[in-house]
Parts: C-alpha cells; structure tokens; sequence
C-alpha cells in the first residue's frame, strides 16, 4: 500500500502544482474577498469580523482560522502559502480516498478512486483557490477515515473529528440528526446506536465553546452560524433568481425591509420562507424536484465557461453525465456491500437533500464529489474486469 500511496500523492500533488504554475486562479473567486477580511481581522486580534458587519454570523471560525495563520507567519502579500497547503491538504484527500475505498470495497478499486480524485478537475481547481472547499473535503474525508478505521475502538476519535468538521461549515450541523434516524433503521445492535450517539455527543462538545461565544455576542442561540432561514427563503424562489443569490430581484423587493436585528431577521427570513411554501406547496414541490436536478446534473464551473467556451460548456455536461452514469452503475455493483458502506450512502443522502431544500448551487456538491469517484472507479474497473 506505501507504493500505491506514493503514486496517488504524487500524481494530484504534480496535477495541482501544474495548474498552480499556469497562473490562471480565479483570486476573488465566489466569497473569497470575505473570508480574507474576516481572516485578517482575526489576526490582527479584532475577532471575527467583516467588511459588512460587525460580526459575522453567518461563517464558522475553522477556515478563517486557517486563513489567519497563514497570515500571521507568512503575510498577506501573497496567496501561495495557503495555496500549497491547500494543494497539500487536497493530495493527501486523494490518499484518504485511497484507504477509505481500499478497506470498504478492495485495494484496487481504492488505487482507481484515489488516481481518479488525483485528476479530477474541479477539485485541482478548487485546491488554488482561498475558499473553505478544499480544507472541508480534507475534513470530510477525515472524518470518514477516522469513522472507518476508529470505529472498532472507539467513537470519541471521530466524534472530533465530526465537530471540527461542523465548525468549519455549518450545514454538517444537521447530520447528526440524520444520523440518529438512520441509525435507528439500520443499526443491528443497541451497541451500535450507544455508539452513534456518544460521537454526536462528543462532536456538540467540540462545538459548544463556538456556541456558547456566539450565545454571548449576539444574545441568542446559535450553535455554528446563522442565516439558515435566509438560504431557506432562497430556496424557495425560481432557480433563476437562486443563481443570481443576493442579487435576484425578489431580494432587492424586500433589501429595504429586513430588520436589522439579527433576531429579528431570521424571524423575518423564516415568515417569508414558510408564506411561500404553504402558498403554493405543489409548485414548491416541483420547485424542490428541479433543485435536486439542477443539483445533481449541474458540473461544477459550468456556468463560468459556458458562455465564453461553448465548446468546452459541452464537453463539461459530457463527462458530468458520463460520472453520474458511471457512478449509478458503480452504486448497483456495490449493493453487496450495503452495510460498509452505509456511513458513505448517508453523506451523499444527507448532501443531496439539504442542499436540495436550501440553494442547491453546484459548488455546494464539491465536498461529496471524491465519495462518487468511488462508484464510478468501481463501475470502470468492473467494466474493463470483465473485458479482460
């Protein structure tokens, strides 16, 4: 396995250096701009703060922190340092896969995740730019590894390892709860339930000091970050206007409207939501199955070229379709392994529909992408076994 895991970092970590050298990343790509403000606030010991506000609510603590330690050893001048840390951290991600894949499925199909997760271009894209995907797909898989691996030990390892992951982007929040429900379908033991429920236990202790901060600052309870009832309210406008985001014109109807109470915003945000839902629940469900299209079929970057490179637009849809394919496929050959493979069946769940019921933007999937490599290698390397 050391030689198959030499090859595998060595391959992504040559793929992202390359691209690195090519000097096309997009530098304020996304919220990029944000995070290092909030970051620079933070090393210059003024907290978590922001152009826009006083104190941010709506982004965790573990990427700014990230971010603020790059700053405070080596400067703001440039980005390379993050950048080859995140090239770094998303090399050993390649490796992670390798293992979580190895010991769930078989070596083989492990060494094909791991070189498909090398190459796969959204995510070397990605790892060059100062956003929070790189850095949470490294603690996902970490987390996975540490459920796969600690499991027979003990779970307070990835219980850790889950509340650190929370912390560096809220919407992992609610897993726990989709734990506990899919747990009580398919755990076989009561030791297995105890066990779940002690990670979850041990993951809200990772979490309460952040808690208990924001308790502090804003006067109400706020586990990781606010704004969930906006992205909820978003969701429930045309896909149209859920791309434009801030700047769709059903925001700029209500911008003059909305408290500035955090407190008060959120009830505001939640009202909207809701009075659209039970206005038209047939057209929000067909809203909802759209979303969950557009969620999954949508390639990563696709809107960014589409326009200038047609060409490219379609090659792009062309090997996206061709994943989901591979990876449909790779998800029946699998069936066998049901129950190995039942922490993976539940993160990929757990994405699609959160992600469906707020704004299903296809970066958003990103995180989840390296755990569908492993069907589709499993699809290939079933497809070319059975040639030979």
């Amino acid at each position: 396995m050391k030689k198959e895991i030499f090859i595998i970092f060595l391959v992504a970590l040559i793929a992202r250096v390359l691209y690195l050298g090519l000097g096309v990343t997009r530098q304020n790509a996304d919220d990029t701009i944000q995070w290092k403000k909030m970051a620079h606030y933070f090393a210059e010991g003024k907290g978590f703060l922001t152009e826009a506000e006083d104190l941010d609510p709506k982004r965790p603590p573990i990427y700014p922190l990230f971010l603020a330690a790059h700053f405070h050893f080596f400067g703001e001048e440039s980005d390379i340092p993050v950048q080859i840390t995140q090239i770094i951290l998303s090399s050993l991600s390649c490796v992670l896969l390798y293992l979580i894949a190895s010991v769930l499925l078989s070596q083989k199909i492990g060494f094909w995740s791991g070189i498909f997760l090398a190459l796969y271009p959204p995510v070397i894209i990605y790892s060059a730019i100062l956003q929070s995907e790189t850095l949470f797909t490294f603690l996902l898989l970490l987390f996975l590894f540490l459920w796969t691996f600690a499991w027979g030990l003990t779970p307070i390892i990835p219980g850790v390892a889950l509340g650190i992951l929370s912390l560096c982007r809220g919407t992992m929040l609610f897993f726990s709860i989709f734990l506990v429900v899919a747990s009580l379908l398919f755990s076989q033991t009561r030791k297995d339930l105890q066990k779940i429920l002690l990670m979850i236990g041990i993951s809200l202790l990772v979490i309460a000091p952040w808690s208990w901060r924001n308790s502090k600052v804003y006067n109400m309870f706020i586990p990781i970050v606010s704004g969930g009832p906006e992205l909820l309210w978003f969701g429930t406008l045309p896909i149209e206007s859920q791309k434009k985001y801030g700047n769709s014109q059903e925001y700029l109807q209500i911008k003059d409207k909305i408290p500035t109470s955090l407190k008060e915003s959120e009830k505001f945000y939640m009202n909207l939501a809701l009075k659209n839902i039970s206005q038209a629940p047939f057209s929000y469900l067909s809203l909802t199955i759209k979303k969950f299209a557009y969620f999954w079929l949508k390639p990563v970057g696709h809107e960014l070229v589409e326009n200038q490179f047609p060409s490219i637009g379609i090659l792009l849809l062309l090997c996206h379709f061709t994943l989901i394919a591979l990876v449909a496929h790779g998800l029946i050959l699998s069936r066998s392994h049901f129950n190995a493979l039942l922490p993976i069946y539940m993160l990929i769940t757990y994405f699609a529909l959160f992600h469906t019921a707020l704004v299903p933007m296809p970066r958003f999937r990103l995180p989840m992408e390296p755990l569908l490599l492993i069907f589709s290698a499993t699809s290939l390397y079933r497809l070319i076994k059975n040639k030979t």
